[in-house]
């Protein structure tokens, strides 16, 4: 009877291990698939996203869109932050350790 139990476990444990070779198969598959899918896609939506692509949009479309001249464009130039000293009494407190007026205590009253 032991010798019975053992073996049909024994059957059992091989099929359950066949079972999930089909399944890490199955996924390993569709991975592979949904991989491919995803390198079609994103190759038409960088064709999409071309110069020349939408161009030929713009004009089936009948937007009138163009390039912009030199006169719509407006250029901002980002500030350069001078760097603190240390003697600069300016710098206000990040630690939360700061007065009712938002200067450090004992730095400038």
């Amino acid at each position: 009877m032991l010798l019975g139990g053992v073996g049909v476990g024994y059957v059992w444990q091989q099929s359950q291990v066949h079972k999930l070779g089909q399944q890490i198969l199955q996924g390993e598959t569709k991975l592979e698939a949904l991989q491919q899918q995803n390198k079609r896609l994103q190759l038409c939506l960088d064709k999409l996203r071309s110069g020349p692509a939408l161009d030929d949009r713009v004009k089936k479309l009948g937007l009138g869109l163009g390039p912009a001249n030199s006169t719509q464009v407006l250029r901002l130039l980002e500030p350069v932050a001078k760097p603190p000293g240390p003697d600069d009494e300016s710098l206000p407190v990040a630690n939360g350790l700061a007065g009712s007026n938002g200067w450090q205590a004992g730095v400038r009253k």
